[in-house]
Formats: C-alpha cells, sequence, structure tokens
C-alpha cells in the first residue's frame, strides 16, 4: 500500500511538473515584472531547500538588481539549486556569482559535483531528458522549465562542464522601461 501511495504521489508531481512547463510555454501565466535585489531572491529559494540538504554549502557573491517576475525567478532557481544538491555528495557545495553592467545581468551556478558527459549537456534543458545512469527519481523537467522561465525574461541559460562540475551561466538583459 504504501508503494502503491508513492507512486500516485510521485505521478501526481510529474503531472503537476508537466502542466506547469506546457502552460509556462503556451504564454498561460501572467508574468509581472518589478525590480528586485537578487540575492534575496536566490537565498529565500535556498531557505525552501536547506532543510533537506543541511550538510550543503552554497556561497553568494556579487549584487544586481533586475527588472522580473520574483516568484517565477525564484522558482528557477530553486530548481538549479535542487539539482545541484541532487548531483553533489553530501556534503558538496554551490557557488553563485551575481553581476551586473548597465545592459545585462549576469548568474552563474557552480557545483562541485563532477559535470555530466558531454553528450548530456546539448540535452539538459530537454523534457524528461535524464543522463545515463542517473540515480536520481525526478522527472526531467526541472531544467527544461528554468529554461522557459529564463526566456519568458528575455534571457539565456546554458550548462558547461567546470574542473568542480556543472556549470550553469544565466544572462538577461537590463530593461529600463520607462513612461512617456
Amino acid at each position: 500500500m504504501e508503494q502503491e501511495i508513492s507512486q500516485i504521489e510521485r505521478m501526481e508531481t510529474l503531472i503537476g511538473s508537466l502542466l506547469r512547463l506546457e502552460k509556462l510555454c503556451a504564454d498561460g501565466y501572467e508574468f509581472t515584472f518589478s525590480e528586485h535585489d537578487v540575492r534575496p531572491v536566490i537565498e529565500r529559494a535556498w531557505s525552501q531547500l536547506c532543510p533537506l540538504w543541511p550538510n550543503k554549502e552554497i556561497t553568494i557573491t556579487g549584487d544586481a538588481t533586475l527588472r522580473c517576475d520574483e516568484k517565477w525567478l525564484s522558482e528557477a532557481f530553486q530548481n538549479l539549486l535542487k539539482n545541484a544538491c541532487e548531483h553533489t555528495a553530501a556534503n558538496g557545495t554551490i557557488t553563485i556569482i551575481l553581476e551586473q553592467t548597465d545592459r545585462v545581468f549576469f548568474c552563474t551556478v557552480e557545483d562541485n559535483g563532477g559535470g555530466v558527459p558531454e553528450k548530456d549537456l546539448p540535452h539538459l534543458f530537454d523534457r524528461f531528458y535524464r543522463a545515463e545512469g542517473q540515480k536520481q527519481n525526478g522527472a526531467g523537467l526541472g531544467l527544461a522549465i528554468v529554461k522557459e522561465i529564463i526566456y519568458r525574461h528575455h534571457g539565456h541559460i546554458t550548462a558547461e562542464n567546470s574542473k568542480a562540475g556543472l556549470k550553469f551561466s544565466i544572462s538577461i538583459p537590463i530593461l529600463n522601461l520607462t513612461k512617456s
């Protein structure tokens, strides 16, 4: 009975994530943009995850202010942090660097989990993609959702292997919209 309940809960989560992604892709959610300091957005996203991974170390350097939808950007960072936690050792580290110019917000999220095989890199943001031999039970939708959220902010996200692990790079244009 416990196993059946667990499978039902997994299916509910999968269906919910898939519907969320489809609705995002179909422009079915309204985004509310206003200026936010990005560091507190990331810190709040982490505060929801850190009880699950109390031995993980997260370091955030830099500051940036971005015109964004705080709720959705928080969800994107929460998915990136969850992904990093699932693919690092119990005492793994995650480093986030925030930078901003007059025109672009840059952010890198890097873990020390060893990275992924090169053949998997082009597919990390594909729906349902899971690297071969992956131990996690995820459905392969989290990074697809992240990509769509960043896209809805007119941004771009890439993934690459670094010396320590996997590194995600985000760039979002600074949009200074003034009313005339």
